[in-house]
């Protein structure tokens, strides 16, 4: 086996290695206390790590030795201090060619990242700036995954699982807010999700299990699904299920306090009034505070637009086929 393993410690050290069939890494460090480990297997991986500051932790693992070519690019930036990040990938099988790219940035300290990709066409970008921040996700089997994590904040919590599908898609934004939490899983082809959070303490579930589901979320007010004089939202609860094909979720939330839970199960369910309309937000907006909603949908076909508008609303809907 051809292995390369790079351990830094101490105040500046640079290192520069091609070995095998095109393999190369570099390591920066730049502070006290810091330690970089990289290891490849196979053919044509490329690495690179930066570190300054102090206790700062760096680990990329890359490769099967002698399963095809492996493409493999990651990419760790640590700026500050008691930061971690891990990258784990794997190469080509059964036939495939692996093109694994990940890349790592994080400025701030004590936060922490993980990213780990298996098959072939993943690509994964995980970037927080701000302290106590924690970002993992999770691409197996699938091609054409894709993942974007950004955390401008303190102590928010990210965890993506997209595990045997093709062509899923993560997209997460949460700018400028403390404490806000997001869990997905898309298992299936063609899932799209994405979020934007703006404000402190939300708390969003996803999950979706199919063929062409998609789900669009805006909690902050702005953006392409923006709420007129939107802001900053907290303590917002949103919770999604999607089982079957070609479902389709919009929502703009406005306000601090309401609690959503969305279930679809079955073929063509969507909650957008004009599907397909992934950024248009029409399905469900929510202005105001403390207002509950509760839909759920089962069968074929079925369609629910929803509008709240002002403080401790409730709204229950139940369509069955």
């Amino acid at each position: 086996m051809k292995k390369i393993t790079t351990l830094l410690f101490a105040l500046f050290l640079t290192a520069g290695m091609t070995y095998a069939q095109g393999n190369t890494s570099q390591s920066t460090s730049t502070g006290n206390n810091n330690t970089a480990s990289v290891e490849q297997d196979g053919t044509n991986n490329d690495a690179s790590i930066l570190q300054t500051g102090n206790g700062n932790d760096a680990s990329i693992d890359q490769g099967i030795q002698g399963i095809l070519t492996n493409n493999d690019v990651a990419f760790i930036s640590q700026t500050g201090d008691r930061n971690e990040a891990a990258i784990n990938q794997r190469g080509g099988w059964d036939g495939e060619t692996a093109t694994l790219d990940y890349t790592i940035t994080q400025q701030g300290n004590a936060n922490w990242a993980t990213a780990t990709g298996w098959n072939a066409g993943n690509e994964g970008v995980i970037d927080q700036v701000g302290d106590r921040n924690e970002a993992r996700a999770r691409q197996s089997l699938g091609e054409g995954n894709e993942f974007n994590i950004n955390h401008r904040g303190n102590g928010n919590f990210t965890d993506v699982f997209q595990t045997r599908g093709d062509d899923n898609s993560f997209t997460q934004r949460m700018t400028d807010g403390d404490r806000n939490i997001v869990n997905l899983l898309q298992e299936g082809s063609a899932n799209k999700f994405v979020v934007e959070i703006w404000g402190d303490a939300n708390d969003v579930d996803a999950d979706q299990l199919g063929d062409g589901n998609d789900v669009y979320l805006n909690l902050r007010g702005t953006g392409p699904g923006a709420v007129p004089g939107g802001g900053g939202v907290d303590n917002n609860y949103v919770s999604l299920l999607q089982d079957g094909s070609d479902n389709l979720v919009d929502a703009g939330i406005d306000g601090s306090g309401n609690d959503v839970m969305i279930s679809q199960d079955g073929s063509s369910n969507f909650i957008d009034g004009s599907a397909p309309g992934l950024f248009d937000a029409d399905g469900l907006t929510i202005v105001g505070n403390n207002n509950t909603v509760d839909i759920s949908q089962s069968g074929s076909n079925n369609m629910s637009t929803k509008s709240v508008i002002g403080n401790g609303n409730t709204v229950n809907v139940s369509q069955s086929n």
